[in-house]
């Protein structure tokens, strides 16, 4: 069984409950932001170096990329993209 990176929440399966797209989705906001870690203050996610499941930047001030438009914001990165 699948589960999120940090705490052991279990994901449902597809098609499990029929509504495990927005199950799975909340699960891994409650476990990153239970995390409560950042690495540090980053403006463009390219330059980081493949993002690892479970990481959280803070969002710097004229941010470019991915992260255009969200400074101040927390980036997570989970499930293969980036959540704010």
């Amino acid at each position: 069984m699948s589960t999120t990176p940090h705490f052991p929440l279990p994901y449902l399966f597809a098609a499990q409950a029929g509504k495990e797209i927005t199950h799975n989705e909340a699960l891994l906001l409650i476990d990153l932001l239970l995390h409560r870690r950042v690495l540090g203050v980053g403006a463009d996610p390219a330059n980081l170096t493949a993002p690892q499941e479970g990481q959280a930047w803070i969002v710097a001030t004229g941010a470019t990329g991915g992260w255009a438009a969200r400074d101040g914001q927390i980036a997570l990165f989970g499930a293969g993209g980036w959540r704010f």
